[in-house]
Formats: structure tokens, C-alpha cells, sequence
């Protein structure tokens, strides 16, 4: 409906809450749509079909320090996409389903900082 789901994520590296898109590390040979099923569900309870999920972009973090590779993946819901329904893995505290604007709104307020997720 137009929605994007945000999760809220303890990290340590600056001792605070931070709202981002869910996200993980991909493992040995797993091609970057799997790695968001998987970690979707992982972290949210959420499961969808390969065929939901689409790489829109890679990105670097930092190409003049790290080598690195991120995939930027749009994963489509249908049916159940209520995240409060479902159980999470200890990472979350909480999700929030926010439109594009709403979301706009968070970044102006400070309230999302996460450089991967005001990336993507």
C-alpha cells in the first residue's frame, strides 16, 4: 500500500537507537534477493516469495576505505504485512510501517541517521 517498513535497532558502535530498514549480511554464495527474504523474516517474522523481491541498486558505503557491497532490495508484501503480528529475533524492538512522506518527515526531524538507510 505504498508503506515501508522501518525496524528499530540497538547499535553499539554509537550506543543508541537507530530506525532503519531491515537488513543483514549475505551468506556464502547467496545472491542479494535472498539475503533480504531471509533476513526479513529473520528480523521481522515476514516471509514472501523470491519472486517479490527485486535488486533496485548496489552501493558502497565508503569506496575510498572499505570494499564492500550493498544491495539495495525492494521486497513487495502481499497478504499479512502486519509486522505486529508476527515475532521478531532479539535485534528489534519495535517496526513501524511509514509512507514515503512520513518517512521524509523522520529525516528532517533527525529522527532517521542511518547512512545505509537514508541511501536507500
Amino acid at each position: 500500500n505504498g508503506r515501508l517498513l522501518l525496524a528499530r535497532h540497538w547499535r553499539l558502535a554509537i550506543n543508541a537507537w537507530e530506525w532503519e530498514f531491515p537488513r543483514g549480511m549475505g551468506e556464502a554464495g547467496e545472491d542479494p534477493e535472498r539475503t533480504a527474504i531471509r533476513e526479513l523474516k529473520e528480523e521481522t517474522g515476514l516471509s514472501t516469495s523470491p519472486e517479490q523481491a527485486t535488486c533496485l541498486q548496489h552501493m558502497h558505503a565508503d569506496a575510498g576505505v572499505l570494499q564492500d557491497d550493498i544491495a539495495v532490495v525492494r521486497i513487495a508484501l502481499t497478504g499479512n504485512d502486519d509486522p505486529t503480528a508476527t515475532e521478531t529475533d532479539w535485534e528489534l524492538t519495535e517496526q513501524t510501517w511509514r509512507t514515503p512522506e512520513q518517512i521524509d518527515g523522520m529525516i528532517e526531524r533527525g529522527e532517521i541517521a542511518d547512512g545505509i538507510t537514508l541511501a536507500a
